[in-house]
């Protein structure tokens, strides 16, 4: 039978065990998300602090995201190396007018027509049309008649 010494130390390990250990300590400036966080709900001036570091960061990520401006040519069919987007501007030349056309899909020549305007003396004479385009993609451009003349730019997403 265990003695009274021996069931005071039983009693005393349960209990011991039963109550909650100190958690060690966690410095917030270890944690990145946290400090970021932090940050973000600061009661710091926001056009001080937070806006200038906030807008350092946006702006290094756009620098980063447009490739160079790349000229193309009408009724081409290009594949995507990234993906990225195309830009047709089209003046009406001569004539009533046509329709500027942008197809894009996986197929060679492209046969899904995305984005259309129509250029032409009885409406507006200028126009453009801007179409996202997925890497690896096939994308044209093309006119329905030479009475407009047409630039096509490509910018890739890096």
């Amino acid at each position: 039978m265990p003695t009274t010494i021996e069931k005071l130390e039983k009693r005393i390990k349960v209990l011991e065990e039963k109550i909650e250990k100190p958690r060690p300590f966690i410095d917030i400036k270890q944690i990145p998300h946290l400090n970021v966080l932090k940050l973000l709900l600061s009661d710091s001036d926001p056009t001080l602090d937070n806006q200038a570091v906030r807008k350092k960061y946006v702006d290094d990520k756009i620098d980063n995201i447009l490739g160079n401006w790349e000229n193309k040519s009408v009724n081409t069919v290009y594949q995507a190396n990234t993906a990225g987007f195309v830009v047709a501007h089209a003046e009406l030349a001569s004539g009533s007018g046509a329709s500027l056309n942008g197809y894009t899909d996986s197929n060679n020549p492209p046969a899904t027509l995305r984005v259309r305007d129509q250029i032409g003396s009885d409406y507006h004479t200028e126009g453009s049309i801007v179409m996202p385009v997925k890497k690896n993609d096939y994308w044209k451009i093309t006119r329905s008649s030479t009475d407009i003349s047409v630039t096509i730019y490509w910018i890739p997403l890096t």
